[in-house]
């Protein structure tokens, strides 16, 4: 590493053209794939926390999942033709409480 911050690598990243982005985002996610079960397991283990902490820290901030499917879909419905794909539509949503616990 060459001392740079994650942050200032990610500001540093935001600044190259959109294929080489691209090409950066694509090694970026195929070195995820050489990660072990076990360090697969840790880290999705701490997203998990992470998120509840989030969850607890912040109670009433979370959107029915009604609302938000019907949003996707919405927004599903009036996407150009052809643009729809990982890329062009971003729709993030996590339940890390029960239903029930609403």
């Amino acid at each position: 590493m060459t001392g740079m911050s994650v942050e200032e690598i990610e500001a540093e990243a935001l600044k190259l053209d959109p294929k080489d982005r691209a090409r950066l985002a694509e090694k970026l996610l195929a070195s995820l794939e050489t990660l072990s079960d076990q360090e697969n397991d840790r880290l999705w283990a701490e997203e998990a926390q992470r998120r509840d902490a989030d969850w607890e820290s912040a109670p009433g901030t979370g959107r029915p999942a009604a609302d938000v499917l019907r949003d996707a879909r919405a927004k599903l419905k009036t996407a150009p033709s052809g643009t729809l794909g990982p890329r062009r539509l971003r729709v993030t949503f996590s339940v890390s409480k029960p239903i029930s616990a609403q």
